[in-house]
């Protein structure tokens, strides 16, 4: 595990790591947070550690239990509460990016899905996730609505988790997401802010019953 340095405060170094940790898999969903083991590997006292796991709860990629705190193991509930928040979201951040997006963002959302093929080809799916991230990320800073930004950032680092999920652990394939995604670039190069709204909502919907999928045939 990664050391911290002096330069920056402890706890953000901390959080950075274990955050990085939680999003890479390497501590995996339901997986127990030993505060001690933390500490210990990392080379810091427990109390910048104690301050890290706080800001990971608020994020929610660590939860409470009766047995002690651990990574949001992503139940079957949890999956479909994050779903209908990027549904109703992202959805809506699709048809108001509509009336704002150019030539450029176009070209990069373009060079996302070109990007994607690629490394499903060669099986590099940490690539895949970022391709992935770029696309949506573009799409909702189009939207023109500051504070809706701000809430689909909240829930940022769940979406990343569920992203990483379905892609870097289940190996999820292209096809259909990278269809959908070309087609909802299409309604956003011809600024039809029903239609994106609409095409964003099946895509959203289509990756949580595929997730949900993986996941049935995980505890098969």
């Amino acid at each position: 595990m990664r050391k911290v340095e002096k330069k920056t405060a402890y706890h953000l170094q901390v959080y950075d790591i274990l955050k990085q940790q939680i999003l890479s898999g390497d501590l995996a969903p339901g997986e127990k947070i030993n505060e001690y083991k933390i500490s210990h590997e990392i080379g810091v006292s427990r109390s910048p550690v104690r301050e890290a796991i706080r800001i990971l709860e608020q994020d929610e990629l660590l939860v409470s239990t009766v047995s002690g705190l651990i990574v949001n193991p992503l139940d079957p509930v949890t999956l479909k509460n994050i779903y209908q928040c990027r549904i109703a979201m992202e959805s809506y951040a699709a048809g108001l990016a509509a009336a704002n997006i150019g030539e450029k963002q176009l070209a990069v959302l373009e060079k996302s899905v070109e990007e994607s093929r690629a490394y499903h080809k060669a099986c590099q799916y940490d690539q895949v996730l970022k391709a992935n991230s770029v696309f949506h990320t573009t799409i909702y800073a189009q939207c023109g609505n500051s504070s809706l930004m701000k809430m689909i950032e909240k829930y940022s680092a769940l979406v990343d988790l569920t992203k990483t999920q379905i892609f870097s652990t289940y190996k999820r394939g292209e096809e259909p997401y990278l269809t959908e995604h070309e087609e909802i670039i299409k309604a956003l190069s011809q600024h039809d802010a029903e239609l994106c709204e609409k095409l964003m909502r099946r895509h959203i919907e289509g990756d949580f019953e595929i997730h949900l999928k993986l996941l049935e045939n995980e505890t098969i």
